[in-house]
């Protein structure tokens, strides 16, 4: 379920999703014991009363686990599921024996300490936080500035020969870099 964060009313930010069949979902207002809805109604924290408590995402920084509503790379590596996880996923199409881990981009839909709801491609999977690397999306400078870092270690890495600049001069040349002329 995607949550549409601009259509909250004013001093109700956070949507409280229900799970009870007597209770529809609806936004929020939080006081440090209760959540209470437009009407008026209160519900008690914790959210272990059939219901889950989103807020309003900030920006996340790549620490800890992503909030509700973030668009970040997300990994999920199946091999490492419990059985219940794996007939699950196949109940729901998901070809978990020949799945391949990768990081595709995702909106986090949900994320605690034990489960996450991720939304990827149109398909939303519910598994256990254990089994999900997240990243956030990296930047065309962030992606060039850790490919220059790779191919500085590489070349470092050429360095045999002592640990002068004429070693290593050499030892790059040896193995291949060039500088390119530009036409």
């Amino acid at each position: 379920m995607a949550i549409d964060w601009d259509s909250a009313p004013e001093g109700f930010p956070v949507w409280v999703e229900s799970f009870l069949s007597s209770v529809k979902s609806d936004w929020h207002k939080e006081s440090e014991e209760y959540y209470t809805d437009c009407a008026g109604q209160s519900w008690a924290k914790p959210e272990e009363n059939g219901y889950i408590a989103h807020h309003r995402p900030e920006s996340w920084n790549d620490e800890g686990y992503p909030l509700a509503g973030t668009v970040c790379d997300c990994k999920i590596d199946f091999k490492k599921a419990p059985p219940y996880v794996i007939i699950s996923l196949t109940e729901m199409g998901v070809d978990v024996q020949n799945h391949n881990p990768k990081f595709s981009k995702a909106k986090i839909l949900y994320c605690s300490e034990k489960y996450s709801s991720i939304m990827s491609d149109g398909v939303e999977c519910f598994v256990p936080t254990n089994l999900v690397t997240f990243r956030a999306i990296r930047t065309e400078a962030q992606v060039a500035a850790c490919e220059r870092e790779s191919y500085v270690t590489g070349m470092l890495g050429y360095d045999a020969l002592g640990g002068s600049r004429k070693g290593l001069a050499y030892a790059l040349y040896d193995a291949g870099y060039r500088k390119i002329k530009e036409a």
